[in-house]
C-alpha cells in the first residue's frame, strides 16, 4: 500500500491515490480538529482548518483543499512559494513536506530537507518566508 508521504509532489496533483489511501480504512477513534493558526506577524490573525487528505500551502487559489498564503506576506515580498509545502493529514496523523520552494520551508527552526516530510504535533511551528503558522488542537469530533 502507497502512504501519502511516499507519493511524489508531483503526483498530488491528481490525489485520487491519496484519496484511495484514505477510504481504504475507515476510522473508529476520535479525530482531532487540526488548525494552523497564523502567529507571525502579530498583527494578523487567522485559522485555518486541515481536513483529512493533502493540504498545499503557498501563493495559490481555488481548490478548497489549498491554503493561501499570498494575502499574509508583507507587501512587496514574495518569499512564499506557490506551491511551497503539503501537509498531509490522516485522521490524528499530520505529515509535512517543502515542495522543492525556492525559500524552503522550517519546522521549529529547523531547515526541512526538500523531498523528504516530517511528522508535526500540536505546538510545532512551521515557517514559511516571514510567515510563522502554528499547529493548533481544537475540539474533538
Amino acid at each position: 500500500m502507497v502512504v501519502p508521504w511516499q507519493i511524489s509532489p508531483t503526483l498530488i496533483e491528481d490525489t485520487a491515490e491519496v484519496t484511495k489511501y484514505y477510504e481504504d480504512e475507515p476510522s473508529t477513534v476520535k479525530v482531532a480538529d487540526f488548525q494552523l493558526v497564523l502567529v507571525s506577524p502579530q498583527t494578523i490573525q487567522h485559522e485555518f482548518k486541515l481536513t483529512d487528505g493533502p493540504t498545499h500551502l503557498g501563493r495559490l487559489r481555488g481548490s478548497q483543499f489549498d491554503i493561501d498564503l499570498s494575502g499574509f506576506e508583507t507587501p512587496g515580498e514574495v518569499l512564499i512559494s506557490r506551491r511551497h509545502a503539503l501537509i498531509i493529514r490522516r485522521g490524528n496523523d499530520l505529515r509535512i513536506e517543502d515542495l522543492n520552494s525556492l525559500n524552503g520551508t522550517l519546522v521549529n527552526g529547523e531547515m526541512l530537507p526538500q523531498g523528504s516530510s516530517i511528522a508535526l504535533h500540536v505546538g510545532d511551528q512551521i515557517t514559511l518566508g516571514t510567515l510563522v503558522l502554528e499547529v493548533k488542537l481544537g475540539k474533538l469530533s
